[in-house]
């Protein structure tokens, strides 16, 4: 037997609790988990939220919030906060692809979930986007609800108004261009636009909410971005390649397959494009763009039924193979990233022989080039 027969009967044959494990703990050995760099501004936000912080940072307010109103106060139990988060991201889209396809479906999905990086996004840096990926899924889960569309699109405006926008802008202009295509998806223009509607909403309920405590950000997203365009343009221009090929990785090999759909296509490619626009914009390219372009991945590709059952089971397991095998791809300034496995391990040993192994980058340089 082969071995792609054999890994296909590992995806589709063993108990589903094995399955689940099995890709989880594969994602772990490849990601690592991490916390996102810029963690630490948070320390002393989560005391109070009410009280001015300058940094565009501050501007992801509703975790900080969360954090006040359940009486976290120090830095390590608001990682294991956001951490909660992350994993519901995770098991609340494997609960929704067992719900709402086929078995075969429903793995093949997962798989498709696991090679891109949103999925790793959660862990990889835990942060402010853990609760922001939980409400992205959130929201998809349920699209009948208006309501519940409504009031997480106030949560995302609350939490990270411009990715949330983004993100929810894509899907309503491959919704609106799905018109045209003849293709039939359980998401509707009027689930886009009271998802757009409510974060609009929450934008501005957090205005008031600053207007009413005298908060005033001087350096916002916008004055960050000013202050900075510059050397993303650089840095995207001299490493466009790999910027490109991390925002999804083998997922490019997915989108090929996608694009023999030819008509019904288009609907997906014209916003996934358009998104890709924003990558000489931004700092950490892979994270940014996996969070922007994950409702159209979801609606078009992980719970697209028409789409899944054209997607052969040993294309799957050629997939999962090659994902197995290939290094980590993960881009931040332009430049690739190491896994956060190894530092991982480092943390580990180090609590239990009580060694000075390296546990982050930081770390890492100061040991190789010490002074």
């Amino acid at each position: 037997m082969s071995i792609l027969k054999k890994l296909e009967r590992i995806i589709y044959e063993i108990p589903t609790w094995q399955f689940v494990f099995l890709v989880i703990a594969i994602a772990f050995l490849k990601s690592g988990i991490g916390i996102y760099p810029a963690m630490p501004f948070y320390k002393s936000v989560i005391l109070n939220p009410f009280i001015a912080k300058d940094s565009y940072l501050f501007m992801s307010w509703l975790g900080s919030f969360l954090a006040w109103l359940i009486g976290v106060k120090h830095y390590n139990s608001l990682i294991k906060l956001y951490f909660i988060f992350s994993l519901a991201f995770t098991f609340l889209f494997i609960r929704i692809a067992f719900v709402n396809l086929s078995k075969e479906m429903a793995r093949s999905s997962i798989v498709l979930f696991t090679i891109l990086p949103i999925s790793s996004l959660a862990y990889y840096w835990i942060g402010y986007d853990s609760i922001t990926l939980f409400l992205i899924m959130l929201a998809l889960a349920y699209p009948r609800y208006a309501i519940v569309t409504l009031v997480i699109g106030v949560c995302l405006g609350m939490q990270h108004f411009e990715e949330s926008i983004l993100a929810a802008a894509g899907l309503t202009l491959a919704i609106l261009l799905n018109k045209f295509s003849g293709s039939a998806l359980k998401y509707s223009l009027k689930f886009c636009f009271l998802w757009c509607l409510g974060i609009v909403i929450g934008k501005l309920v957090l205005m008031g909410i600053f207007w009413h405590y005298d908060i005033f950000i001087e350096n916002g997203r916008g004055d960050a971005l000013k202050n900075t365009l510059h050397i993303y343009w650089y840095e995207f221009f001299y490493n466009f390649y790999a910027i490109i090929y991390s925002v999804l990785g083998l997922g490019w090999l997915v989108a090929l397959r996608y694009a023999e759909c030819k008509k019904l296509a288009i609907p997906f490619f014209v916003p996934l494009f358009g998104l890709l626009l924003m990558l000489p914009m931004v700092a950490d390219q892979t994270r940014v763009l996996a969070v922007l372009i994950f409702p159209l991945i979801f609606v078009y590709w992980l719970s697209n039924p028409g789409f899944l059952e054209k997607l052969f089971k040993h294309e799957i397991s050629l997939l999962f193979l090659l994902w197995m095998l290939l290094p980590w791809s993960w881009v931040w300034m332009g430049e690739l990233q190491k896994s956060h496995f190894s530092f991982n391990v480092g943390y580990a040993v180090n609590e239990f022989f009580g060694t000075d192994m390296p546990t982050n980058r930081r770390e890492l340089s100061r040991k190789i080039h010490p002074g």
